[in-house]
């Protein structure tokens, strides 16, 4: 936990009671004392430094300045894939950045993928990857359908991966304040149909390496690659 999520309504004038599964990390974990400073994310506003106040049950903590987080409009399509796949998914992706996860079913996709429980832990997972990564602020949304369901933003910058792709990631622009979504299939691939599908909707077909990578490993690389173009 490199920085404590907080919700508005967690705090109170100049300052917060934290959760009991917080306050429970911060004494057992980090030993935290009274005085200390740490990291905090303030959902939805920004960031933030927080010193400890009171060790009780519940720490109470005095919150800083509200200072300017990142956050870039990024939209990650994934195929749905199994659910320890998916948790990996919600959890580093949203510690790079991804802002939104559209989840559907592709050709390839096993149905059952979209009814498991992981997406009931979507929240929490997400909000794991905020607090490792102590930049990013905006809670991730997640959008659940069977069907593909296209962005109606005219100005989306939008890019489907695939390992036969003859363009390359490093030969596309992308200008990372402006709307993206990267359409990424599922453990058994894109079908033709499904390729040519997406490039009809205006996606451009992009290889971002030489092997057929899992579905995490293809989110995360072409993750780390978006930040590198961020300030």
């Amino acid at each position: 936990m490199n920085s404590i999520i907080l919700r508005k309504d967690q705090i109170q004038g100049k300052k917060a009671v934290l959760t009991f599964e917080q306050s429970e990390h911060l004494r057992n974990v980090i030993k935290v004392e009274i005085g200390d400073e740490l990291k905090g994310t303030i959902l939805e506003e920004g960031l933030t430094t927080l010193k400890v106040f009171t060790l009780g049950e519940q720490i109470e903590v005095i919150v800083g300045e509200i200072l300017a987080g990142k956050h870039y409009p990024i939209t990650l399509s994934i195929a749905a894939s199994r659910p320890p796949t998916m948790k990996k998914l919600f959890e580093h992706c949203s510690a790079m950045g991804a802002i939104r996860f559209k989840i559907h079913k592709a050709i390839l996709s096993d149905k059952s993928y979209l009814t498991s429980k992981i997406y009931e832990r979507f929240e929490e997972l997400s909000l794991l990857g905020l607090s490792q990564s102590a930049v990013f602020y905006k809670s991730p949304e997640l959008h659940k359908t069977y069907q593909y369901e296209q962005s109606l933003a005219q100005d989306e910058q939008r890019i489907i991966l695939s390992p036969y792709a003859q363009t390359k990631l490093k030969d596309v622009k992308i200008d990372i304040e402006r709307p993206l979504t990267i359409a990424i299939g599922p453990e058994r691939g894109w079908t033709n149909q499904e390729i040519k599908e997406f490039v009809d909707r205006g996606f451009q077909e992009v290889n971002i390496g030489p092997s057929i990578m899992r579905v995490e490993n293809a989110a995360i690389s072409i993750m780390g690659y978006l930040n590198q173009l961020m300030e």
